[in-house]
């Protein structure tokens, strides 16, 4: 199956056709290899929050600010 990504703008709702994709995507099983091999909990443990401060503060964080730098 080819990767297809879709992109929703905030209050958008997805099509039919995608959560159709979704859901068949689901079905295939991970494959992992020598290229992404499949993660232990001790490498899971690695992983930290892009920004550790919206963790903590989630009034910090205000999509509407994003927004306006795009525009």
């Amino acid at each position: 199956m080819a990767m297809v990504t879709s992109e929703l703008k905030d209050g958008d709702a997805p099509s039919e056709e995608v959560i159709a994709r979704v859901r068949e995507g689901a079905r295939y099983p991970v494959t992992f290899d020598e290229d992404c091999h499949e993660l232990t909990d001790e490498e899971l443990g690695e992983f930290r929050p892009v920004n550790p401060e919206l963790r903590l503060n989630p009034e910090s964080f205000r999509p509407e600010k994003a927004n306006k730098a795009e525009d």
